[in-house]
Formats: structure tokens, C-alpha cells, sequence
């Protein structure tokens, strides 16, 4: 009996065991930071407020804003994508043409800065209320829970850019302009990987994107009035519910 118990208990470790190095290999492997509590509302507004924090688990977290500049606007039909992979396409909802502020908010996770965000700033309005970004042909309700429409990025980048930009960064692809791509890699800042490339008409913001490649949803942050506020790429670094 005595050694009947014994190998119980010594079954009831293994397995718990199990379990805590299946949960650790999730979260190396999803790199998502545990889900905020319910007291910070609306993480993806306060994250661009300098010094705002969060309790995740016995951790604190808190975030700081950079400003990378204006982009240029020029034709006022925005996309989202891998710089370097080109795929993306204007979301639906187009913007006044213009010039807007671009922010990322950046987090410090396990002694790493990581972007968790990055915006295009459309007015001074708060958001209050969160829509995704959608692309022609895209349905919100063919989505199964927990799905989401985002860009594929395989450089480990993101960025905003106008349809304008995006038309000339096509065509210097295609001609395989050295220059250029030197002048895109240039263009990033050493301590937090990202930068604005203005040249012509139109501009690119350029970020790294969270931990790396991935898919990543962009959301317009709507104010009390039911107007575009911002457009913010979620980098997966904070879980949040829109």
C-alpha cells in the first residue's frame, strides 16, 4: 500500500511537471505577455500615454512613447505591411490627405524593448471605441473567435505608408534599386528599431514589429463622435480585447 501511495504521488509531480513546462513552452513560443487585468482599460489608448503601466502577474510593465515624425498622406488610402515584402493593399476607409504624427509604444519585457504598438495619430480626439482595419473583400463575421484580418510579416518590420508610397516602393523593388533598400535600412534607429523615410511626396514609417514575424490586425480607434481618431498596429506584445 505504502508504495502504491508512493507512486502516486510521484505520478501526481510528473504530471505537474508537465503541465508547467507545456505552459512555459506557450508562452516562449506565442511570446505574448499574459493577459492585462481587467483595471487597465483600454490598453491600447493608454499605451501612448508616457509612464502608464500595467500589473501582469507579479510583473509591472510600463510604456514609453516615440515619436518617429509626420507621414505624408498624400492620397489618404493608408496601408499596412512588410516593407520589404510589399503585399499589402489600402484599407477600405480612406483619411483626409495630410501630413500625421506616427507613434510607437514601446515595453520592456524580460530586460527587452519590444514595440507593442505603433499609430498613425489622425486627430487629438481619445479613442473610445475599437473597429478593425479592413481591406476590400474582407468580412468581419466570416471570423471564428479569437481570429483576426492582419499583414504577414516575414522581415520582422511593419510600417505605414499612403498608396502613393506604397507605388513607389513597388517600382524601386522591381528595378532593384541597392540604394534605396540601403537608404530603407538606414533609415532605422538602433535603440528601438524604427524611422521615418521621407522621399518625394509621400513618406514611410518603418518599426520592427513586436518579437519578430507574424501576423498582426490594425484597428481604428473611433471617437464619441464615431470619427477616426487613430490607426494602431497591434504587435501581439499585450494582450488586450477590442
Amino acid at each position: 500500500m505504502f508504495a502504491l501511495v508512493i507512486l502516486g504521488v510521484f505520478l501526481l509531480a510528473a504530471f505537474i511537471a508537465v503541465l508547467v513546462l507545456a505552459q512555459r513552452r506557450f508562452y516562449l513560443s506565442t511570446r505574448w505577455v499574459e493577459s492585462v487585468p481587467s483595471e487597465t482599460i483600454d490598453v491600447l489608448s493608454r499605451a501612448f500615454f508616457p509612464g502608464t503601466s500595467a500589473h501582469i502577474g507579479n510583473r509591472r510593465i510600463t510604456f514609453t512613447v516615440h515619436r518617429l515624425g509626420n507621414l505624408k498622406v498624400p492620397s489618404g488610402r493608408l496601408i499596412a505591411c512588410d516593407p520589404q515584402l510589399l503585399d499589402g493593399e489600402p484599407f477600405e476607409e480612406a483619411v483626409p490627405g495630410g501630413e500625421y504624427p506616427v507613434e510607437v509604444a514601446i515595453v520592456r519585457v524580460d530586460g527587452e524593448e519590444r514595440i507593442a504598438f505603433a499609430r498613425i495619430k489622425l486627430s487629438e480626439a481619445d479613442a473610445v471605441k475599437w473597429e478593425m482595419a479592413l481591406v476590400a473583400g474582407q468580412d468581419p463575421a466570416a471570423l471564428e473567435d479569437g481570429e483576426v484580418y492582419g499583414y504577414g510579416v516575414d522581415t520582422a518590420m511593419g510600417s505605414f505608408m499612403d498608396e502613393e508610397a506604397f507605388v513607389e516602393m513597388l517600382a524601386r523593388s522591381d528595378e532593384d534599386d541597392e540604394l534605396y533598400v540601403q537608404t530603407l535600412v538606414d533609415s532605422m534607429e538602433d535603440t528601438r528599431d524604427c524611422g521615418l523615410l521621407n522621399d518625394g511626396k509621400a513618406s514611410v514609417a518603418l518599426f520592427s514589429s513586436g518579437y519578430g514575424d507574424g501576423t498582426y490586425a490594425s484597428y481604428w480607434g473611433m471617437d464619441v463622435n464615431g470619427r477616426r481618431a487613430t490607426l494602431t498596429t497591434d504587435f501581439r506584445v499585450v494582450r488586450w480585447k477590442p
